[in-house]
């Protein structure tokens, strides 16, 4: 029934506020998580000149992507930039990232710039001035440990250095939550009455039963022994009770459960000089203990995501 959908419902209530009516209101207001820093070079400028929708401007590119979450490179490829009378120009362009690790997202993405008041005669004559660059995207890959991405909604802002020939811009993932704003009245925000990934992956009992499945398939997976036979000998030299114990109150601690981790992750994974194969692997045993568990692949990645964020302190080897 489309008069009784919970999402129409629950931004009726949201819309409270500004309609005037008193008391607390719930609103959806954006969380952004850095994914990447993106540095794009301009190799070379091709103007079609001046259509009847604009400047038509090809750009050749390249670049790099650094940051907590994704890392890896642009390799060259073309972009179309169109430039109107009001010298906003906006940039179409859909193209790889190619990974460190490996894995290869494709990017989708309409991007704006501000060039001012004479921007278009400057485009018009072959000339980019320097400009604040934003803009929405959206990513596609089959990788698995990069799914919850595809769901994913991001935002790029940055800027566009004529001089230097290079754009770059930060790439957040916007994450909506649900707040209660307080009442004309009420000077103290209430806070979100949602439960943490910790809860939603079973609390203590869920996620050991994840950590004994995602251990098992580590342990018995032949591919990973093989490549890499350092993670057999640091293996021995801990309990398995212990190993999994560690493994347990990290997860406990990174989905924002009650546990102290004090293990020391980096030190802790050092002997095993683990390489970017090892983590592919490694992402690939969780997410088989995941389903296994039957998370739900929105939580999936959630974990995934975060776990990512400790990709540096683990991946030591080469």
């Amino acid at each position: 029934m489309l008069g009784s959908s919970p999402a129409k419902m629950d931004y009726a209530r949201g819309a409270s506020l500004a309609s005037g009516s008193e008391g607390p209101s719930e609103r959806f207001v954006p969380d952004l998580k850095l994914a990447a820093s993106v540095a794009i070079f301009l190799d070379a400028t091709q103007s079609a000149g001046e259509t009847p929708d604009g400047v038509r401007l090809g750009l050749r590119v390249h670049g790099t992507v650094d940051g907590p979450l994704l890392k890896g490179t642009v390799p060259p490829l073309s972009a179309s930039m169109l430039v109107d009378v009001d010298g906003i120009g906006t940039l179409s362009v859909r193209a790889p990232f190619l990974l460190d690790d490996g894995a290869v997202l494709e990017i989708e993405a309409i991007v704006r710039y501000d060039f001012g008041a004479d921007g278009y005669a400057k485009a018009a004559a072959g000339e980019l001035p320097d400009s604040i660059v934003g803009g929405c995207l959206r990513f596609l890959t089959g990788h698995p440990r990069y799914q919850w991405l595809n769901r994913a909604v991001c935002l790029g802002v940055g800027k566009l250095t004529s001089r230097a020939k290079r754009i770059d811009y930060d790439v957040f993932v916007i994450s909506p939550r649900l707040t209660v704003l307080p009442s004309a009245t009420d000077e103290t925000p209430n806070t979100p009455n949602e439960k943490s990934l910790y809860d939603r992956l079973g609390r203590q009992n869920g996620i050991s039963q994840i950590v004994d499945d995602f251990v098992t398939g580590l342990d018995t997976n032949i591919q990973l022994n093989r490549q890499n036979p350092k993670i057999a000998i640091a293996r021995a030299r801990v309990a398995p009770s212990e190993r999994r114990g560690r493994i347990t109150d990290l997860l406990c601690k990174l989905t924002g459960g009650p546990c102290d981790y004090n293990g020391g992750l980096r030190h802790a994974h050092a002997p095993m000089g683990l390489t970017e194969a090892d983590w592919v692997i490694g992402g690939e045993e969780l997410v088989k203990a995941l389903n296994k568990s039957k998370v739900k692949k929105t939580d999936q990645e959630d974990l995934l995501a975060k776990i990512e964020t400790l990709k540096s302190d683990i991946v030591q080897g080469r």
